[in-house]
């Protein structure tokens, strides 16, 4: 073999590994920015639900006071028309 085919041997395997690594790293970047747009949209319904649970809680709070007021103005009839319940 002469000095310039092992010089364009030579070139040639370089080229090879130059694209398998451009190749294996632009693969990796596609993978992180999946895994962040993944990691992201998990965020975002994680916050969601925690919304719609506070909002859940407060219609919770809103019916255990209308069920409180309730029970309350029964008892306050009760006690005017003389109603004594026995235990």
């Amino acid at each position: 073999m002469s000095k310039e085919e092992i010089t364009r041997e030579t070139n040639r395997e370089i080229d090879a590994t130059t694209r398998w690594g451009i190749g294996l790293l632009l693969a990796l970047v596609i993978q992180g920015g999946t895994a962040f747009y993944w990691a992201s949209a998990i965020n975002s319904q994680v916050q969601q639900n925690a919304k719609d649970i506070a909002a859940t809680e407060d219609e919770v709070n809103d019916i255990e006071s209308d069920i409180r007021a309730i029970l309350v103005g029964i008892e306050q009839v009760k006690a005017r028309l003389g109603i004594v319940e026995s235990q």
